[in-house]
């Protein structure tokens, strides 16, 4: 686990010099971000390959929603579960029997990523409140919720987080799907099984989704999308 943990490590940071993304903000946003290697291992890796597959779906998709700055998909993906710090352990760790009840506890981790750091990375913060509201099934928080925080964004950071928002949904699904291997996610799915579950979940961005497979930047081996080596 520490040598995987360094090449995602390292891959983030790399990410964060080709997006020339100065030390000042990279040290700041780590600060919310590190707290997670002690509290969730898991969530924090979660975190590292989301900010990393966040970039390539950005990358891939960024004529079809007019992304010109991969940065916001870079820390937007980053930043997006920061919120299960507030999580209870015995929720954010239990790999089995997963009730109703446990998934109305882990609701409010989006509401506690916005709060956390709303103050400091706003659109990173709208990213992280909203990557799990689109969803077919159990969509959340409310949309009472959501309309209430994005009529505080100003124009021009709406537009950005309109264009990222499902970049950092589908890559958040997608690495739950090939790498969480425990009752709670349904277990770890091969790459290439994985377009008909992503349909279902997002059927608004059926068109964009099969763009992602067609270019070969989902349903193929995960490494190589992530651009590690996982010896």
């Amino acid at each position: 686990m520490p040598a995987y943990q360094e090449i995602l490590e390292n891959r983030v940071e790399q990410i964060f010099e080709e997006l020339d993304i100065k030390k000042p903000f990279k040290d700041n946003i780590k600060t919310f971000i590190e707290p997670l290697k002690l509290k969730d291992i898991d969530t924090y890796l979660h975190s590292l390959r989301v900010a990393i597959l966040s970039v390539e779906i950005a990358k891939g998709l960024s004529k079809d929603l007019g992304i010109t700055d991969l940065r916001p998909a870079a820390y937007g993906g980053y930043a997006h579960d920061v919120g299960k710090l507030a999580i209870p352990d015995e929720t954010l760790k239990k790999k089995e029997d997963y009730t109703k009840q446990d998934m109305e506890k882990m609701k409010p981790h989006t509401i506690h990523s916005f709060n956390m750091i709303h103050g400091t990375f706003l659109l990173s913060s709208y990213l992280a409140l909203e990557h799990h509201s689109d969803k077919a099934h159990d969509p959340y928080p409310s949309e009472r919720e959501r309309k209430k925080q994005e009529a505080k964004l100003p124009p021009g950071a709406k537009e950005a987080f309109e264009k990222c928002k499902p970049v950092v949904e589908i890559a958040d699904v997608y690495d739950a799907m090939v790498t969480r291997d425990n009752q709670k996610y349904g277990g770890r799915m091969d790459p290439k099984d994985t377009k008909p579950i992503m349909l279902k979940i997002y059927p608004q961005y059926k068109e964009l989704i099969q763009k992602l497979y067609n270019k070969r930047i989902l349903g193929v081996d995960y490494n190589k999308t992530l651009g590690i080596t996982n010896n």
